[in-house]
């Protein structure tokens, strides 16, 4: 089934965010908590992430509106949501559990003794997006 970006609205769980360095984070990719919003000037008002590498505690994932820079705010889609977008490293069919398991920010198929990110909500190859609920199980 391809990916429909309006399946759902996302607002309510997300929170406006920067990127803490100058990189350019995709839409899907996990990212970590950095900084929490501390004052009232431009910028001290955001949330700052970076991305999430398998070690790192799972935030949230960056909005479908554009890519998120240090320069320009995105909504980053908080591990609190009923469905967010993730974007997969390799293909998974619906109910599979998942994790994120690059560098980069990209979700796998978490194996047996792992604890899952997510659980899919439909079927998708590498490299696309797909729709996924927040579920921390054991395997």
């Amino acid at each position: 089934m391809p990916f429909n970006e309006t399946v759902i609205g996302l607002t309510q769980y997300s929170v406006n965010a920067y990127a803490s360095t100058a990189t350019t984070i995709v839409p899907g990719t996990a990212v970590k908590l950095d900084t929490l919003p501390v004052g009232i000037k431009a910028d001290e008002i955001f949330f700052k992430v970076s991305v999430a590498s398998p070690t790192d505690v799972f935030f949230g994932v960056v909005g479908l509106n554009k890519n998120l820079t240090d320069k320009s705010t995105q909504r980053v889609v908080m591990a609190n949501a009923a469905l967010m977008p993730v974007l997969l490293n390799a293909a998974g069919t619906k109910y599979d559990y998942f994790k994120v398991k690059t560098a980069d920010g990209k979700f796998e198929k978490a194996v047996t003794g792992e604890t899952s990110d997510v659980q899919l909500m439909e079927s998708a190859m590498k490299g696309e997006l797909c729709w996924a609920r927040p579920m921390r199980v054991k395997i």
